[in-house]
């Protein structure tokens, strides 16, 4: 009889484990997907409310802006996107197309899901899913970059890639490109074909 009771109370128990198990397993999964839509949905707050986190005031805010600027340091830039915010240092836009002088003969045309300018025209930041083209020959695709005028640089710190007929490059933690001497630095995992 008690050992019949003893094989009865490791039954019980080896149950008991496997239901304590099961629902660990349940737990962290299902925490799993919520942090990943959360994740996901923060991510999409910030690409469509870029600069409205910050506690500054909004100015003005117009629907599909086409603007056409004349400093940007040494050449025009022209803006078209769906909205503009304007705050008192700079200027956020929603799925903006960017076409820019960089210099006397390189353009660069960009398209982003959001983009900060700064009133001093000096310094953009663009955010998620951007596609560049640099004069026609030399494309980067990533998830956020700056282009800064006064240093002549293109900078991204996060997955990028840069290609042109002749090559490839991948990079998980970005690049910095200078288009005065059209030199480009790759940091983190790099992969490449010529």
């Amino acid at each position: 009889m008690p050992h019949q009771t003893n094989n009865r109370l490791k039954v019980i128990k080896s149950i008991k484990y496997f239901c304590v198990i099961v629902s660990a397993i349940t737990i962290v999964v299902i925490s799993y997907y919520i942090f990943i839509n959360r994740d996901n949905k923060i991510r999409q707050d910030t690409s469509v409310q870029v600069g409205l986190s910050d506690k500054e005031e909004i100015n003005s805010q117009v629907d599909n802006p086409d603007l056409i600027g004349l400093s940007f340091t040494n050449g025009p830039y022209y803006i078209k996107a769906e909205k503009m915010n304007e705050f008192s240092g700079y200027a956020s836009f929603v799925n903006p197309k960017v076409e820019l002088m960089l210099n006397h003969l390189d353009w660069l045309n960009v398209v982003s899901n959001t983009a900060k300018l700064t009133k001093s025209d000096n310094h953009l930041q663009l955010f998620d899913d951007i596609k560049a083209n640099f004069n026609k020959y030399y494309y980067f695709i990533g998830n956020q970059a700056e282009i800064l005028k006064d240093e002549s640089m293109i900078r991204s710190d996060s997955y990028s890639k840069v290609f042109t007929e002749e090559y490839n490059l991948e990079s998980d933690n970005g690049f910095i490109l200078n288009y005065q001497n059209e030199t480009v630095f790759f940091y983190g995992k790099i992969n490449a074909n010529f």
